[in-house]
């Protein structure tokens, strides 16, 4: 009898001018799967030609899910029973036969487990070309059905690593193990992305939203869930599917429920065959509802279906007997954040709104969350509030723009309003940074708008108030008080130039009272014009000077002191007095003589000749000289 595997060996060589890889031009390979009792096992066969020319069957296996690799190097050999594959030994260890392009094979001795089943391994490409085609698999941009359906197929019998040649074994499996998990994440990332795009606003929406939900739970919920992120990630699509529901006026408990126990079966037959690890949370996977939404009538068709389903441990339904008060505590408490999330939901989208909850804070007085449930508020009050949150926002800038808008010096509560408004959101803590600006740029761009209307009203009231107002007068009075208080509860940088105003008006009102009493003072001092007109000599440290007369009259009744002229004699012996009066002196006037000058300096010098002048002068240890230094308040003025 011919040797099966040579015969095989033979035909397959005249392909090797074919072969993708030069390297894997004298191989022929097999693959296919075995169970043993309880085990499954995968297994890839090497048929290959040493450098004597012997032909070689290198037989490997492993259990599935399993990273451990056994093999056995084994040689044809033809019985009367038929062909047999030996060790090293010459044990025979698997009888073998051909079907076309595949070879049925039955363990002898020494069989990976008890119980092992006749099996049957089929004609592969090499090992490199079976992972080639799952990489371009994998690579698919934004993975659909068909997609998965092509992974899946290729993935069922993944060459076991030591097929590859050793060179290329570490690229490849790092290769291998990078595609599968950037692949299921797309899968995944598209998953969400296409639920989330699906409409549930009417009952057919939601029709279609739970048949497309449940479709991909029972095609694909093994990729979905193929490791503890990838299980976590499910139950969160599933519980954000099911909060969509209940927004929308739904029911999970009815819109998403897959209460068939034989897909229910099925689907926990895939997790545990992904995962064997006990987790209660497969149920909602199993029936597509979260524990948050089960009712009674779920339970209890979950408890009668489990003993029917050899996937379902006891232990499940136990655990979710214990389990059901804490489900139904956890349920009332996210009724509770609902009816919180609803409230702040219904109000006005304004700023008062946005000042009062603190950016629709919830007000969790009266809700008890315990430990590790703070998640709940995040979820059934925080976010479904994002949209409104914005809202409410929008709504608190374009109330700034309208009172702002709406303002009027004759209406000035609307300054005020503006004020508080902008004081109460820009002492909000707990918007986002962009928005903290927004409000700061729009409150003082609204202000800074006020405040010229402000400032423009006020001055046009100043100016008028102050037109042809004359000093000490009741109308002076009022102008003056209107600077007082007008300003006063205006914003500072509004009232700024207001004050500026008034002071301006304030010295020219204060300048007209000085001119006022300078011609009363010129009045009373009987002096004509050119006396007024000439100039008294001025004792100063740096040198003599002068000072007219007239503006000594003025400069002197500042003081609350008085000057008049008395003219006495005639011709040449004409003497010319000047007479000082102190308001508060009932003295007799200060007798002063003015004497012509000759050296032009001055028209005239002060000068002494009456007694108790001199007596009160020497008193006060002042000389004549320096007298006029002190009436004029000059530098020159010492004692």
């Amino acid at each position: 009898m011919r040797p099966l595997l040579v015969s095989l060996y033979a035909s397959a060589a005249l392909l090797a001018a074919s072969a993708a890889h030069a390297s894997d031009a004298d191989n022929v390979y097999y693959s296919g799967r075995f169970a043993c009792h309880s085990e499954n096992y995968l297994t890839d066969w090497k048929i290959s030609k040493d450098l004597t020319g012997k032909i070689k069957t290198t037989v490997y296996y492993q259990v599935s899910g399993d990273s451990y690799v056994r093999w056995i190097d084994m040689v044809e050999t033809s019985t009367a029973d038929g062909n047999v594959l030996a060790d090293e030994k010459g044990n025979p260890r698997l009888a073998v036969a051909a079907e076309g392009r595949t070879i049925r094979a039955a363990w002898l001795k020494g069989a990976p487990g008890h119980e092992c089943q006749q099996f049957t391994v089929t004609r592969a490409e090499t090992p490199r070309e079976r992972f080639d085609a799952l990489f371009t698999a994998l690579e698919t941009p934004a993975p659909d059905a068909a997609a998965v359906a092509r992974v899946e197929d290729l993935s069922k019998q993944v060459p076991i690593e030591f097929t590859l040649p050793q060179l290329d074994r570490q690229a490849y499996m790092k290769r291998y193990r990078e595609g599968m998990g950037s692949f299921w994440k797309r899968y995944q990332d598209k998953v969400v992305a296409d639920l989330s795009a699906l409409p549930v606003a009417t009952p057919a929406d939601r029709t279609v939203f739970a048949e497309t939900l449940n479709t991909t739970f029972s095609d694909n919920l093994a990729g979905l869930t193929r490791n503890d992120d990838y299980l976590s990630a499910a139950l969160k699509l599933l519980s954000a599917s099911a909060d969509r529901i209940v927004v929308a006026g739904g029911q999970p408990a009815s819109d998403l429920y897959q209460g068939d126990a034989t897909e229910m079966c099925s689907r926990f037959t895939v997790l545990q065959g992904v995962n064997q690890g006990f987790n209660l949370d497969k149920l909602e996977l199993a029936t597509s509802v979260p524990f948050d939404y089960w009712t009674r009538d779920i339970a209890e068709r979950y408890l009668a279906a489990a003993p029917a389903c050899p996937a379902m441990p006891e232990d499940y339904s136990k655990r979710l007997v214990s389990q059901w008060p804490k489900i139904q505590e956890r349920q009332e408490l996210i009724g509770a954040l609902r009816k919180e999330q609803q409230r702040l939901a219904a109000m006005p989208a304004n700023a008062a709104t946005l000042i009062e909850t603190n950016n629709l804070k919830p007000d969790l007085k009266g809700i008890s969350t315990g430990w590790g449930q703070s998640d709940l508020v995040a979820r059934f009050v925080e976010q479904p509030l994002d949209i409104r949150r914005t809202e409410v926002f929008d709504g608190a800038v374009a109330e700034i723009d309208t009172i702002a808008a709406a303002y009027t010096p004759d209406q000035p509560e609307s300054g005020k309003k503006l004020d508080e408004v902008c004081s109460g959101l820009r002492g909000l803590y707990s918007l986002p940074n962009d928005r903290t600006k927004t409000i700061r740029d729009r409150c003082e761009t609204a202000l800074e708008g006020v405040a010229t209307k402000q400032s423009a009203a006020a001055v046009e009231k100043i100016e008028a108030a102050f037109v042809n107002v004359e000093p000490d007068t009741p109308e002076a009075e009022k102008a003056l008080e209107l600077c007082q208080t007008l300003p006063s509860d205006m914003r500072r940088n509004a009232a700024m130039p207001v004050y500026q105003l008034c002071q301006t008006k304030q010295n020219a009102l204060q300048k007209r009272a000085a001119d006022l009493r300078c011609n009363a003072a010129l009045t009373a001092s009987g002096a004509g014009d050119d006396l007024l007109d000439s100039t008294i000599l001025v004792a100063k440290l740096g040198g003599d000077g002068n000072v007219k007369v007239r503006d000594l009259v003025c400069q002197v009744s500042e003081r609350n002191t008085k000057i008049t002229f008395e003219t006495s004699g005639m011709l040449m012996w004409k003497t010319q007095k000047m007479l000082i009066h102190h308001a508060r002196d009932e003295k007799k006037p200060g007798e002063l003589v003015l004497a012509p000058l000759e050296d032009g300096k001055a028209d005239w010098a002060i000068t002494v000749e009456d007694p108790e002048t001199k007596s009160e002068m020497e008193q006060q240890g002042m000389t004549a000289d320096k007298l006029s230094a002190c009436i004029t308040g000059a530098s020159g003025c010492t004692r």
